[in-house]
């Protein structure tokens, strides 16, 4: 584990944390029946049973909520939504959690059995982070190969955030009464980059915390279709402006920012194409081993 440095912030936010506080997963999920049941799953098989599982349907056509209803888990909170997108989901769940932590799962990803207890452990030793996070497992939903992920971001993160994005928001928690009260809301008007935003708002008001170990697994999806990215490049520049109103410090930086904003997300995407690619070879040596 890495404790957070606080040096640059006056006066660190420190929440109270309990000793065994209860932590609320929130799980947004459309038209995923099979993927939400095992990321549920993957949540009430926990070590650390305190917890609350809140499921935010975002209007699915398939049999969704009758699955998870089958659940018979009092953990298990169903809620459901109108078709709003994964920022209005999450934050329905938010404004159903009960929780003194919070954390987010994506339907098709996965915690590790041992997540929640070291992330609340951390928690209580460090309580004026304004969010924690770990390392993961990024995981191919087509050969189920997979490779560690390890983003070293801690302490004052504000000038990381802003020229990266490497933080999953499924390896994220942060403190109900702190999102509520400092950082807010996901913003639905974004449609992209939402996640990106929210913890560089979190990261503006106390340090990160990191625990060095993969605790999610993350799935990728190289055939779907790519984000679009003028508009990632338009969003990622708001946020970089509007976050550079309240820290006039570093503004003389935002050319840099942006340049790296747009060289890690190009990066990201010959990553994914080079996977692809791999993946259709290994595909191909199998199938003409086969025949």
């Amino acid at each position: 584990m890495t404790e957070p440095k606080t040096k640059g912030f006056s006066k660190p936010r420190a929440v109270q944390v309990l000793s065994h506080p209860l932590v609320s997963v929130v799980i947004p999920t459309y038209n995923r029946r099979d993927d939400a049941l095992s990321a549920v799953d993957s949540v009430l098989s926990q070590t650390y049973r305190n917890i609350q599982v809140i499921v935010v349907d975002d209007g699915s056509t398939d049999d969704t909520i009758l699955s998870l209803s089958k659940r018979s888990d009092p953990r298990l909170v169903l809620v459901g939504n109108q078709h709003g997108g994964v920022s209005a989901a999450r934050n329905a769940g938010i404004c159903h959690a009960s929780g003194d932590l919070i954390a987010f799962l994506d339907d098709d990803d996965r915690f590790l059995p041992t997540k929640i207890e070291k992330f609340v452990h951390f928690y209580r030793r460090n309580p004026s982070c304004s969010f924690i996070h770990s390392h993961w497992f990024e995981e191919d939903r087509v050969s189920s190969s997979s490779q560690i992920i390890r983003p070293y971001v801690s302490g004052d993160a504000r000038h990381t955030l802003l020229m990266f994005a490497p933080i999953s928001i499924t390896t994220v928690m942060f403190s109900r009464k702190f999102l509520k009260e400092k950082v807010g809301l996901f913003r639905e008007d974004l449609g992209l980059c939402e996640d990106y935003d929210l913890l560089v708002r979190a990261s503006t008001h106390g340090p990160v915390g990191l625990i060095e170990e993969p605790l999610t697994i993350v799935k990728i999806h190289p055939f779907n279709t790519p984000r679009d990215p003028e508009i990632v490049r338009k969003n990622q520049s708001e946020i970089v402006e509007r976050t550079l109103d309240s820290w006039p410090e570093a503004r003389e930086k935002k050319a840099l920012y942006l340049i790296n904003l747009a060289l890690y997300a190009h990066l990201r995407k010959i990553y994914s194409i080079i996977n692809t690619i791999q993946i259709s070879l290994r595909q191909t040596r199998r199938f003409t081993k086969s025949v």
